[in-house]
């Protein structure tokens, strides 16, 4: 119902710039002064200065003084019309930069002149129309009445910002819960945070690699729409049999649909299981004690002086 009432709102607007552009066309035909391009046509999605230009040309054989000045025709928006952000939001004409000062064209002259659009940071994303117009003379009274540019010089300007589709996410604490595991199993966390404005979805491996770098394990890790300002967590564990020593966990993903994006961390830890651990020092205390009770038997064996 709402799209409906936009079409039948907008469609007379529409009409109305087509019918004024005919005007245009049949005021310039018969004063001889052009302005080239009849329509500017932009769209992007940054916030940043746009840069074109306007060629107007003088077919009479009189000079002629022309003053630029630009007059909103219609905008519609895609986002909220004031931006919790917008301190003082300005109308789409206020973006339009036109050379200032008058214009004044020799017979046959032609000249180029330039037009910037300064988005401003607070621009709700939306399609905006406005004429840029060169009045023969002194600046219109009142640019607000579009039945006062009889016999002037217009491009229409239609000017799209699009929304900005960010895909980006960053690794969040990829660690393991200890630095030395004395029982299996071993586990490892981390987490995926969506930092971007478009959700994402990613997916890879978490690689295990013993201390002579191969590979003895390896888990699939699927993550799906994760929404921005949003994180999702993972928690892997490892049963290894038989696991001792140093290993690496080798972390690799992927990530975006407006082009494929890594993911990817690593962290080293140990696994020492501990009755391992106690069989070892259990042969080491027993060495000790050997080694003294050698070194004791040796002093009770030698000859007294």
């Amino acid at each position: 119902m709402a799209r409906m009432l936009n079409i039948i709102f907008v469609f007379p607007v529409v009409l109305m710039a087509g019918l004024l552009m005919v005007f245009f066309a049949k005021a310039q035909g018969e004063s001889g002064v052009y302005c080239e391009p009849r329509v500017i046509d932009i769209e992007t999605d940054e916030r940043e200065t746009i840069e074109s230009s306007i060629k107007v040309a003088n077919k009479l054989d009189r000079y002629v003084e022309l003053t630029p000045l630009v007059i909103d025709l219609y905008s519609i928006l895609d986002g909220p019309e004031q931006p919790a952000d917008a301190a003082n939001v300005k109308p789409f004409s206020y973006w339009v930069i036109l050379h200032r000062g008058a214009v004044r064209l020799a017979p046959g002259e032609e000249q180029e002149f330039p037009l910037k659009i300064d988005i401003p940071k607070y621009a709700v994303e939306g399609t905006y129309y406005a004429y840029a117009v060169y009045s023969e003379g002194k600046n219109l009274a009142d640019p607000g009445k579009i039945s006062a540019l009889n016999g002037q010089l217009a491009t229409l300007i239609r000017f799209k910002l699009k929304k900005k589709m960010i895909e980006e996410a960053e690794l969040s604490g990829l660690k393991a819960d200890k630095n030395i595991f004395f029982k299996p199993p071993a586990s490892f966390s981390f987490a995926i945070r969506n930092i971007g404005s478009e959700p994402v979805s990613a997916s890879g491996f978490l690689r295990i690699y013993d201390r002579r770098g191969e590979e003895v394990e390896n888990f699939n890790i699927e993550k799906d729409q994760i929404l921005p300002g949003e994180e999702s967590g993972v928690a892997e564990s490892w049963n290894p049999k038989g696991g001792f020593g140093k290993y690496q966990a080798k972390l690799a993903m992927q990530y975006g649909t407006l082009g494929k994006r890594d993911l990817s961390g690593s962290i080293y830890f140990w696994i020492l299981p501990w009755q391992l651990l106690a069989a070892f020092l259990a042969v080491v205390l027993f060495v000790f004690i050997l080694f003294l009770y050698l070194i004791f038997r040796r002093g009770r064996a030698l000859p007294k002086k």
